[in-house]
């Protein structure tokens, strides 16, 4: 999926969050995936709060976010998650390229992208159903 990444405001990262990514990034192969250089991008752009200064309203990791697909309507509902626990049910990887480009993202915030056949895809964050700094989760 090559991503020509736009949303409207800028991306807000937990302090914890951006150093479990910046080892996970460090411990990857040298040849990324284009999920990976967008996470790059994202760490290195976004602004960074402690976990207790989170918004609410930002999809952080381990956030439990429902989503709209612009063009069909449709509502996907999944979990940000480290690669390692992608494999459960529910759960989408951060260096999947609809994981890295839902990370910071708040609540309202469009992405778009285009897929392998060209064709431009947006999704809208419609809510965050869980996320773990709001319940005092910092350890996650």
């Amino acid at each position: 999926m090559q991503q020509e990444l736009s949303h409207s405001s800028a991306v807000v990262i937990s302090a914890v969050d951006q150093r479990r990514l910046r080892k996970l990034l460090a411990s990857e192969k040298p040849e990324q995936s284009h999920a990976s250089t967008l996470l790059h991008q994202k760490l290195a752009l976004a602004r960074i709060l402690a976990p207790e200064a989170m918004p609410p309203d930002v999809v952080t990791m381990n956030s439990r976010v429902l989503m709209l697909e612009i063009d069909s309507q449709a509502e996907y509902g999944f979990t940000l998650s480290y690669p390692w626990l992608a494999t459960d049910p529910g759960n989408i990887s951060v260096l999947a390229p609809v994981g890295a480009a839902v990370l910071g993202l708040a609540r309202g915030q469009e992405i778009y992208w285009r897929g392998r056949s060209g064709r431009r895809t947006g999704m809208r964050v419609l809510t965050i159903l869980y996320q773990p700094e709001a319940y005092g989760d910092f350890d996650l």
